[in-house]
């Protein structure tokens, strides 16, 4: 009771509805909007604390590069970008529009569709090739985990474009 006085709380804290997506600072409103993370400009991303241009250049290439982004996770995958500004990135952008995925059976595909996918190395397609060649069964995600050199730090998003 002696401190109470001293305490002063701002007025949104009071109100007992809070909007998850907006707040005031010098009673100025600000919303934050989530955005397309397929459909960001550069300037949308540049607007990101610990985004610059190179950055948003990279984010961009590599967004066209794959076709569009099916996993926020596959911004991990960006030489260079910083854990915080992939989290902040992850805060303000959302897979809104979730591009055209063509699913390619891993069982049949020839080495160039397997090389097409994201994250698969013409030399990982190879030792895929090789190593379904010597099994009896068809592959599962399970059997991925097993080819030499395949990047297992990529294998839930791989997953995304494989059919079995």
């Amino acid at each position: 009771e002696k401190y109470s006085p001293y305490f002063n709380f701002p007025e949104w804290t009071q109100k007992g509805n809070l909007n998850q997506n907006s707040f005031n600072v010098n009673s100025k409103s600000i919303n934050l909007t989530i955005k397309d993370i397929n459909k960001a400009t550069s300037e949308d991303l540049i607007a990101v604390k610990g985004i610059g241009p190179a950055f948003a250049e990279r984010i961009i290439t590599e967004r066209q590069k794959i076709g569009g982004f099916v996993h926020l996770d596959q911004l991990n995958f960006i030489w260079g970008l910083p854990p915080e500004a992939v989290s902040s990135l992850k805060k303000q952008f959302r897979i809104i529009s979730k591009p055209t995925i063509n699913k390619i059976n891993i069982n049949t595909a020839s080495k160039e569709e397997i090389s097409k996918i994201p994250y698969i190395t013409n030399q990982v397609a190879r030792d895929l090739l090789i190593y379904r060649s010597k099994s009896d069964n068809s592959l599962k995600i399970e059997d991925l985990k097993k080819i030499k050199g395949f990047p297992l730090d990529k294998l839930n998003i791989i997953a995304l474009y494989l059919d079995y």
